[in-house]
This record gives C-alpha cells, structure tokens and sequence, in this order.
C-alpha cells in the first residue's frame, strides 16, 4: 500500500506534566504539517495546547486522527478521535476490575501530577467502585523522579 508510518515517543525528562511539553509537542505538529511533507497525522491530546496547531495542519488539508487522550479537549472540533473520555475508560478499568477479578478494594495511581486526563481516569476508577460497594481507597502519587521517561 505504499504507505510509512513513524511514531514519535516523546520524552517528557523535567516536563512530566507540564504546558512546556504539551508546546512542544504543539511546536513538534505544526512543524510536521507546515515544513515536513506528511499526508497525514494521528496525535494523541494531552490538554488543548496543541489544538491551534493541529488547527492549522487541518487548514493546510492534512488529514488529522486524534486517538488515546484528548477526546474531551475535542468536543467543539470536528475531528475524529479513537478512544473514549477519560472519565469512561477509567469507569471501564474499575468495571473489569470488579467483575473480572474479583477486587475489594482499589487505588488510583496518577504517574502525571497534573495532567488532567489522569485526574479524569481516576474520578471514573472511583465512581466505578463506589456505584458497586467496594471501597476506593483514593489516589497515589508516582514521584516525578520515578514517573518520568529516562
């Protein structure tokens, strides 16, 4: 089919979290689409900072495919994304959890310190767990020193 996909994992090193890397993953998209000869992009949204450049990738008619994170940064767009809200697929982890191995009690590790979506998976995880009677023990903090890439 002719047809090249690359993946780039970015390394988030001091920026575990922080708008520093969401601009530059925003720098990294409208670079790709305005200086790069791409075809077509699938980005994964973890806050609305990249939403201008993707913006612009779609006015230069380069097709665009959210997936993962960002379904609730995209509600007043018209793009595509593949995954579900945050707060689902954390009520979804929970659900399977419960249902599937038995679980009576559950913690929520947050291995971003403020990034949003991880919050939202987690408010999901609890719900799940409250609607059902098992106890939600809360949330934990993965150490920056720990979370981040290396």
């Amino acid at each position: 089919m002719d047809v090249q996909l690359f993946n780039e994992r970015w390394d988030a090193s001091n920026d575990q979290g922080s708008n520093n890397l969401h601009t530059r993953m925003a720098n990294r998209i409208e670079y790709l689409c305005t200086q790069e000869d791409v075809d077509g992009i699938f980005v994964s949204i973890p806050s609305s900072t990249p939403l201008a450049a993707i913006q612009k990738c779609l006015d230069l008619n380069i097709p665009v495919v959210t997936i993962n994170a960002g379904a609730t940064e995209l509600v007043d767009t018209k793009l595509h994304h593949i995954g579900m809200s945050e707060f689902n697929a954390g009520k979804a982890a929970g659900e399977y959890l419960i249902n599937s191995a038995g679980i009576t009690h559950g913690l929520c590790i947050i291995h971003a310190q403020g990034v949003h979506i991880v919050e939202d998976r987690c408010s999901g995880f609890s719900q799940a767990l409250n609607e059902s009677g098992v106890e939600y023990i809360g949330q934990a903090y993965v150490p920056d020193e720990i979370g981040r890439a290396h």
